[in-house]
């Protein structure tokens, strides 16, 4: 009897409950604000590369591919992308050399001509710590793709492409100026 009045005094004791809830609970609140924080704070920076880089990838088409904008940089092209797969790693290495096999005089490769050119650019954000969560900053990366739209051509320049392009396949481009 007498332990089982020790063991509900023990349970009716609250005393200190406040002291141990503010000690333990309220910083383990604070850490994870500051985590949200942060996090908020890196999805935003990559929000912000995306955007960056999708409006690299419009500027840049948009002017014909000729001038890329200052903060942003080429990082290959085109959609052809293997991903590792061998099958399709083949299957694009046929498509471009089908490409150089058939050229189209004055216009380029058979793909350039049918679709465009397609170029990838990349931009970067950072993401800032905060004070509740003090970590270095994070660069973030992002890349856009983009189609590269056709410069206006004169007579003139298409029939100058079709000549360089017959001349420098026998080997004469050089002395010509082509």
């Amino acid at each position: 009897m007498m332990r089982r009045d020790v063991e509900r005094s023990l349970l009716r004791d609250t005393r200190g409950a406040a002291y141990a809830e503010a000690v333990l609970v309220i910083p383990v609140f604070v850490l994870l604000a500051g985590g949200v924080v942060y996090l908020h704070g890196v999805h935003a920076a990559r929000m912000d590369a995306s955007l960056r880089a999708r409006e690299c990838a419009w500027a840049y088409a948009n002017g014909g591919c000729e001038t890329l904008p200052p903060e942003c940089r080429e990082t290959g092209g085109g959609a052809a992308d293997d991903g590792g797969d061998p099958a399709l790693a083949d299957a694009v290495a046929s498509v471009q050399e089908m490409q150089s096999s058939f050229p189209i005089p004055g216009l380029g490769s058979t793909g350039e001509a049918i679709f465009g050119r397609t170029v990838r650019l990349s931009a970067t954000a950072t993401a800032q710590s905060t004070p509740l969560f003090p970590a270095p900053p994070r660069e973030m990366e992002a890349s856009a793709l983009g189609v590269c739209n056709e410069r206006e051509r004169t007579i003139e320049t298409v029939a100058r492409d079709v000549f360089c392009s017959a001349v420098s396949s026998i080997g004469l481009g050089g002395p010509l100026g082509c």
